[in-house]
């Protein structure tokens, strides 16, 4: 958000929006205590230079995403 996104959402999902980008979080996943929203992305440094203008390596490390354990974790 400090970077200059605005997201929204309701019930059926997470929008993030920066400069006309937009990534969209509509995949729902029920947990014990609720649900996640997630959303596809298909892993190319060509896909993510259109979105973001960021490298692959850039845009996972901007966003946040943890490795395999630490989402075990977090699921768990």
């Amino acid at each position: 958000m400090k970077e200059g996104w605005w997201m929204e959402g309701d019930k059926n999902g997470i929008k993030m929006n920066k400069d006309g980008k937009v990534l969209e979080f509509d995949i729902k996943i029920s947990t014990t205590t609720g649900l996640v929203f997630c959303m596809y992305l298909k892993r190319t440094s060509e896909l993510v230079q259109v979105l973001t203008n960021w490298s692959l390596n850039e845009a996972h490390e901007w966003l946040g995403h943890a490795n395999e354990d630490a989402t075990r974790a977090t699921a768990n």
